[in-house]
């Protein structure tokens, strides 16, 4: 006859108290996987503002053309575009001033050049401005010379407001944070 021990198994209650365990760990750790903190989303972003101008305000000088950064909060991109040549832009300017009826319009963009992402929470805050009925006011215009321009323009990401200029000599971007919330 065999003698078989009680302890080389595992009673009910055990097995269940592991379970509820296993239960607690799971239910805190899968909600968190993908996510990802505001800080650092909010850090993200303002790093795609200040590259994008950076690189908008390089391609300027190097290529001697104006360059445009647009906010493109529909697809979440800036979008870093050529515009025509300074060089072209002068001559359609005194060509209208010496004949109005004879200038054709300058054709706008005509290159990509690079795509910086933004977050799919980021939205214009349209406490403090107005949703534009026209898309080009999202928009950058870096010079040749080094200037820039563009309108300061307020964005909310999670609850986080933040203004983004550019500075007109340097084209820097200068992101202003509300450190009320």
């Amino acid at each position: 006859m065999q003698v078989t021990s009680r302890y080389n198994r595992y009673s009910l209650i055990e097995i269940i108290v592991v379970l509820v365990m296993i239960g607690m760990i799971l239910g805190i750790v899968l909600p968190r996987i993908g996510f990802v903190p505001q800080s650092i989303q909010l850090s993200q972003t303002h790093g795609s503002f200040r590259s994008a101008f950076s690189a908008a305000s390089t391609m300027a000088a190097a290529t001697n053309h104006i360059v445009a950064v647009q906010v493109d909060l529909q697809n979440h991109l800036l979008t870093v575009e050529q515009v025509a040549p300074a060089a072209e832009i002068l001559k359609t300017v005194n060509s209208s001033l010496s004949d109005e009826n004879e200038q054709e319009p300058m054709g706008g963009i005509y290159e990509s050049f690079r795509e910086f992402p933004l977050p799919a929470d980021l939205k214009l805050n349209t406490v403090l401005v107005e949703e534009p009925e026209d898309p080009a006011i999202l928009r950058y215009v870096f010079y040749p010379s080094g200037e820039a321009s563009g309108l300061d323009i307020p964005f909310d990401l999670n609850d986080f407001w933040f203004e983004v200029k550019v500075d007109k000599l340097s084209g820097k971007a200068i992101i202003r944070k509300d450190d009320d919330h």
